[in-house]
């Protein structure tokens, strides 16, 4: 099960003895350099897992939680993996001290063919170790999401594929998303793209429009974001705009703009869009 507004934390009923089952958050960490503050960092997303679970499980006991680093640098890993090694607990204190640690897998060195694994798991590993190289788009169309269609069709294989996304989204801001959503269109399924894919990076890409206006501090700065936004978005919508909707949106204002961006990922066709 996936844990309500954690995109990266997993929450899984598992079998701790023949007579008792239980649940185990994972929260997984990317880094991309090493990070001496990460024991901490850990402690402090550890807490905010127990109290996002406790206030939707007020009645249910903590999981444990085991927290993972997935780690993608060129420098080696030389951050402690305990937090008492973090922290230097002299030896009297130590009862008082908070002790846990991390598990660390380092794609760094790591072929991939020695990723193994489940299709969910390997998929995730992969993306993970490649998200700065520029052959990306070819191991996605290539590789990763046609292992993952099979699972497209249920909602867990749904929610999974939408976890993926937004990771990209995030990860991989050089990605080119129209040549991206021009090659997902290519892979079955394409209905797939209304329900997950279209949501997912267009949030993204509003959202960048908004922080390229904040950027530029000047109503002008933020329309020609906001107008660049949009375009793309209707370009990915509905494909080939007429002129006479072009002539319109370059006459809108910043709130029209925004209410507009919102506006496309539900509507059918580009009259509803604009005369409603």
């Amino acid at each position: 099960k996936t844990l309500k507004n954690r995109r990266t934390d997993i929450l899984y009923e598992v079998i701790l003895s023949k007579t008792q089952s239980g649940w185990i958050l994972l929260h997984l960490e990317h880094q991309r350099q090493p990070d001496h503050d990460m024991p901490f960092r850990i402690l402090e997303y550890m807490v905010g897992c127990w109290k996002n679970f406790h206030k939707q499980n007020p009645d249910t006991p903590l999981p444990p939680v085991f927290p993972m680093v997935v780690y993608q640098g060129h420098a080696g890993w030389n951050v402690p993996l305990s937090f008492h090694e973090y922290f230097q607990v002299p030896p009297a204190l130590k009862d008082y001290v908070p002790q846990f640690r991390y598990a660390l897998l380092d794609l760094s060195h790591l072929p991939d063919t020695a990723i193994r694994g489940d299709v969910l798991v390997k998929t995730a590993m992969l993306m993970m170790k490649h998200i700065d190289d520029p052959d990306l788009p070819r191991l996605l169309f290539g590789t990763l999401f046609p292992m993952l269609w099979e699972f497209s069709r249920s909602k867990t294989g749904l929610e999974y594929l939408e976890t993926l996304l937004y990771y990209l989204a995030k990860a991989a801001p050089n990605l080119e998303k129209e040549s991206f959503m021009a090659e997902f269109h290519k892979l079955p399924n394409p209905e797939i793209l209304e329900e997950i894919i279209m949501p997912t990076l267009a949030q993204q890409w509003i959202d960048e429009g908004k922080a390229e206006g904040k950027i530029e501090g000047k109503a002008e700065g933020k329309i020609e974001g906001l107008l660049s936004v949009t375009r793309k978005l209707l370009k990915v919508k509905f494909r080939d705009i007429p002129s006479e909707y072009i002539s319109r949106l370059e006459s809108m204002t910043i709130p029209q703009l925004e209410t507009l961006a919102e506006k496309i990922l539900t509507a059918q066709t580009l009259a509803e869009l604009f005369d409603t």
